[in-house]
């Protein structure tokens, strides 16, 4: 089927230009073989946070201990809160209704080269992300393994919920960042929300999508939600396509890099502006 694409205004401004508080920021929606993009009227924006300076991904310095490589289990159904000195290059993996927090600063996750899991996976379970200076990424491409795809940083699963905001201020933010590509691979998802009964709500946050050395067609999405999850967004920014695939987008806020598109996919798919 042919793509239907139409402009939606959303709130929020271009990320690295000048904003006036009350304008609007114009994205493109495309709706693909029976998705549906709800057109929204226009809004009052006049209490929307400035733009942000710059589209350039903020600098994290970690310090990764070598030793720290593994896969960390979080099964018992109990609550577990990650620290500073959890840093490193690690996955976790939140099972069985269990609650991992995130709260403390410079706390980062990365998945090793060599992995094909996200960084976090939340499988009926939860993730609740309210700190700063936080930065989670997902693998690289590494094409000596022929994984030439990047991975995950953070993947929500049957019935999982995910809660992401950033505590701090602006000069320390959340960076969620999916897995660079290699070679003629695409790049990782920001956030992956799959599966019915599963739910992601973000407020603040800075997310990006894996990079591409080939082409700005194989940058990961900041956002993807698929089969019948639903995932709501109130602010924060995002570098990387927004993509839907038979299930509910709903964008109420957030800055959106000049260029991103929201995507509706398939029957099933709705997107809507609120």
């Amino acid at each position: 089927a042919e793509d239907d694409e139409t402009k939606i205004y959303v709130k929020g401004y271009f990320v690295g230009t000048d904003g006036v508080a009350g304008t609007y920021q114009t994205i493109t929606a495309r709706q693909v073989d029976g998705g549906i993009v709800g057109k929204s009227d226009s809004k009052d924006c006049s209490n929307s946070p400035g733009p942000p300076s710059s589209s350039t991904e903020p600098t994290l310095t970690p310090i990764i201990d070598p030793e720290s490589n593994g896969i960390i289990v979080f099964d018992d159904g109990g609550t577990h809160a990650l620290l500073e000195s959890d840093s490193g290059v690690t996955l976790y993996q939140v099972l069985n209704s269990s609650t991992l927090t995130i709260q403390e600063r410079s706390t980062y996750i990365y998945a090793t080269s060599d992995e094909i899991a996200p960084a976090i996976l939340v499988n009926s379970s939860q993730l609740l992300i309210l700190g700063s200076n936080i930065l989670i990424s997902g693998s690289t491409g590494s094409p000596n393994q022929g994984l030439a795809d990047g991975g995950t940083a953070i993947q929500v699963v049957d019935g999982g919920f995910a809660s992401i905001e950033n505590g701090g201020n602006e000069t320390e933010p959340v960076v969620i960042r999916g897995g660079m590509a290699a070679r003629d691979g695409v790049g990782g998802a920001a956030l992956h929300v799959d599966g019915a009964g599963t739910t992601a709500s973000i407020i603040s946050g800075d997310f990006y999508g894996g990079s591409s050395t080939t082409s700005r067609d194989k940058i990961g999405p900041s956002v993807l939600a698929t089969n019948s999850a639903e995932v709501t967004i109130s602010g924060g920014s995002f570098h990387g396509d927004l993509m839907a695939q038979g299930t509910n987008l709903n964008l109420n806020g957030g800055v959106y890099d000049s260029g991103t598109e929201v995507v509706a996919d398939g029957e099933g798919t709705s997107i809507t502006f609120g």
